[in-house]
């Protein structure tokens, strides 16, 4: 998946279907280079930062990885926590960019002291309540 990523960075439509690829296996992603699959769809992210469905999908991957406890702190090392909120406020009327960024924040912060300040720095709080 991350090498079809990396082949076809220009195209959003390769970048949303792997996004969404990552988000089905992202339960099991222990299995797979974690930090690669982040690195991937945060790139994506920012990339096409105006496709609301690869910023949902992207959303979704990030916050199916991040149910992993390890991976919360990748996550934001990888700058998944201002991904996220550029795509809930460049997209505030797509209520499933909304959802998946709302979860993915919650599931970031939840559990860990230091991920909820930096929520709060990278001003997710006022995406989450927007």
């Amino acid at each position: 998946v991350v090498a079809a990523m990396n082949a076809h960075r220009g195209s959003a439509a390769v970048q949303e279907g792997a996004c969404a690829a990552i988000a089905e296996i992202a339960a099991g992603a222990a299995d797979y280079n974690v930090v690669l699959l982040i690195h991937a769809v945060v790139a994506a992210m920012n990339a096409h930062r105006g496709s609301a469905e690869l910023q949902k999908q992207a959303c979704r991957a990030l916050s199916g990885i991040a149910l992993a406890d390890d991976n919360k702190v990748k996550i934001v090392d990888a700058g998944g926590i201002g991904a996220v909120v550029a795509a809930m406020n460049a997209h505030q009327g797509a209520a499933m960019v909304q959802q998946y960024g709302c979860r993915a924040l919650t599931i970031v912060a939840a559990g860990a002291g230091e991920n909820k300040v930096k929520v709060a720095d990278a001003e997710g709080i006022e995406a989450v309540v927007a």
